[in-house]
C-alpha cells in the first residue's frame, strides 16, 4: 500500500471512530435533553404516525370540543357541555344566550382571541367574561375565544361573526404566545406535540397591506388527504416561519441519534438566536421580525374595522411573565405598545400586579393559563377601563 493510500485509510478510520464515539455519546445526551419540553427528538416516522392517530381521532369526533373549519382551521361547536367548559347555541363560552340586540342600558362587549380570552383551564363561572358580567349586570360579555387561535384567526372570525349580535365594544385579547402563531400554518411546526391542525395566516404585500395565505388543508376533506398521505403535511411549510427543514426534511434524522441531536439543537438556535428576523432581541419583541410586523398590521386592521362600524376597540394584553408583571425593567412587549399609538390598550400587567390576591404562585392554572383569581382581576380591569372611558 502506498503512503498516500495508507494516510487516507488512517484518516477514514479515524473519522469513523470519532463519528462512532459521537453517536454513542449522543444517546445519553438525547435522553437527558428530552426532559426539557423545549426540545423534541422524536423520529419523523413516529411523528407522522402520531399525526395520523390524532387525525383519526379528530375525524371520528372523539374530541367533541373541536370542529374543523375550512377557513379558520378549527372552531368550538355550539351547545357543548363538559365538567369544565360549556358553549351556548352560537358556540360562545358559557350557557347564557344573548338576544340579537342588547337591551336598553346594557353595554354589549364581544371578545376575540385564543385560550386566554376563552379562559382555558377554569370553569365557566370562573372565566373572566362571566365574572365581569356578575360584577356589572349592565354589561354583557360575549366570549368568542377559541383555544390555539392567533390574532390572525381572531380577525377572520370577527369578519365572519363580529357584528351578528350588535356589540358596542370589541376586545382583541393578546398573550405573547400568539406572536409566533401569526406566522404559522401547521400547529405541529410550532409545537410538534400539538394537535395536527392547519390554519390560515396573513402576510404583508409590497404595499404593507394584509393578504391572506389560506388554510393549506381546509376542513374535513383536507384533513382526510393528510391522513391518506401523512407527508402531505409538509406542504404547509410554504409560508410557515416555524418550519424546521433540518428536522422535517432531513433524510438522516431517523437514522442517527447524532443527527437528531445536532439538527434539533441547530434549528432551535437558528430560530431563537441567529436568524435576523427572530422574534426577540434583548428580551423584548423584535421590531425587525416578520411576526412583529404582521401582528402590528393585524391589530391596526382590527381596530380600523371595528371603528368603521362605530364600535369601540380595545386591545387587551394578557401578561403572563413574572418579570413583566412584578419586575421593574421594560416589559417584553413594550415595542408592541409603542407601535400602536392611538389604539386603546389594556395592559393587564398593571391590574395583576395591583391585586393583593395574586402572586407568581397564584397567577396561573397548572397548564399556564390564568387562574380563577387572575380571571377575576381581568374582568375587573376591563370594567374599570369601560367606566374610565365613559362607556358605563
Amino acid at each position: 500500500m502506498t503512503r498516500p493510500a495508507a494516510n487516507l485509510l488512517v484518516g477514514a478510520v479515524t473519522i469513523a471512530i470519532v463519528l462512532g464515539a459521537l453517536e454513542l455519546l449522543s444517546w445519553p445526551a438525547l435522553a437527558l435533553l428530552a426532559r426539557d419540553t423545549r426540545f423534541d427528538f422524536t423520529p419523523l416516522a413516529d411523528r407522522l404516525a402520531e399525526q395520523s392517530r390524532k387525525l383519526e381521532e379528530i375525524l371520528a369526533g372523539k374530541d367533541r370540543f373541536l370542529g374543523l373549519d375550512a377557513e379558520l382551521g378549527w372552531v368550538y361547536p355550539p351547545e357543548h357541555s363538559s365538567d369544565l367548559y360549556s358553549t351556548n347555541s352560537r358556540g360562545l363560552r358559557g350557557t347564557r344566550e344573548y338576544a340579537r340586540q342588547p337591551a336598553t342600558g346594557v353595554l354589549r362587549v364581544a371578545a376575540f382571541g385564543g385560550a386566554f380570552v376563552f379562559a382555558s383551564e377554569v370553569r365557566d363561572e370562573e372565566a373572566w367574561s362571566f365574572q365581569a358580567e356578575r360584577m356589572e349586570p349592565r354589561v354583557e360579555l360575549l366570549n368568542y375565544g377559541v383555544g390555539g387561535y392567533g390574532t390572525d384567526q381572531a380577525l377572520l372570525l370577527y369578519r365572519r361573526r363580529g357584528q351578528e349580535l350588535a356589540p358596542q365594544v370589541v376586545v382583541l385579547g393578546f398573550p405573547e404566545v400568539d406572536l409566533p402563531r401569526n406566522v404559522n400554518r401547521y400547529r405541529r411546526f410550532l409545537d410538534s406535540r400539538d394537535l395536527p391542525l392547519f390554519k390560515p395566516r396573513f402576510e404583508l404585500d409590497p404595499h404593507g397591506e394584509l393578504r391572506v395565505i389560506p388554510n393549506p388543508f381546509s376542513g374535513e376533506p383536507g384533513s382526510r388527504r393528510v391522513l391518506a398521505d401523512p407527508r402531505l403535511a409538509l406542504e404547509a411549510a410554504v409560508g410557515d416561519e416555524l418550519f424546521e427543514p433540518l428536522v422535517w426534511r432531513n433524510p438522516l434524522y431517523d437514522r442517527s441519534s447524532l443527527v437528531r441531536l445536532a439538527s434539533t439543537l441547530a434549528s432551535r438556535a437558528w430560530h431563537s438566536r441567529l436568524r435576523a428576523d427572530r422574534f426577540y432581541r434583548g428580551g423584548e419583541m423584535s421590531r425587525d421580525s416578520q411576526a412583529f410586523a404582521v401582528l402590528v398590521a393585524i391589530v391596526r386592521a382590527f381596530a380600523r374595522e371595528v371603528e368603521n362600524v362605530g364600535d369601540t376597540f380595545v386591545f387587551m394584553i394578557f401578561a403572563f411573565r413574572d418579570e413583566d408583571i412584578w419586575g421593574s425593567a421594560r416589559r417584553s412587549y413594550a415595542p408592541l405598545v409603542e407601535a400602536l399609538p392611538g389604539i386603546t390598550i389594556l395592559d393587564l400587567a398593571d391590574a395583576l400586579r395591583a391585586d393583593p390576591e395574586l402572586t407568581p404562585a397564584t397567577l396561573r392554572a397548572p397548564g399556564g393559563h390564568y387562574s380563577p383569581a387572575a380571571n377575576r382581576a381581568t374582568g375587573r380591569a376591563l370594567l374599570e377601563l369601560l367606566r374610565t372611558r365613559g362607556l358605563l
